[in-house]
């Protein structure tokens, strides 16, 4: 495994928060992108914006707006991605609209 660092001159490994994994999909990092793109706007608008990595759930954004106490969970995909695709994943999720009874634990 290889590993980009701003110190690639030292001898020694780096430190762990000087390194960062070297990444290759260019589909993962594109679709990564849009997350935290999502996620910032989501923050910049007043909501609590929690990014799911790598869960390969039903949501990759789930979004928190304490004042309204609306949750929003959200799935990523491509532009290109085509219509009848999105109209089954709203098929497929349609449970997750809708009340629910909400706890908060402290364990």
């Amino acid at each position: 495994m290889r590993w980009v660092t701003s110190q690639s001159l030292y001898p020694q490994e780096p430190a762990p928060h000087l390194y960062l994994k070297k990444m290759g999909n260019k589909n993962y990092l594109s679709g990564r992108r849009k997350e935290y793109k999502i996620q910032n706007s989501l923050r910049d608008n007043g909501y609590i914006a929690l990014r799911t990595a790598g869960s390969h759930g039903f949501a990759d954004i789930i979004a928190i707006d304490r004042e309204n106490k609306k949750i929003k969970f959200i799935q990523c995909k491509p532009k290109k991605f085509s219509y009848n695709n999105i109209q089954k994943l709203n098929e497929e999720n349609k449970w997750c609209s809708g009340l629910f009874e909400i706890e908060f634990i402290v364990v």
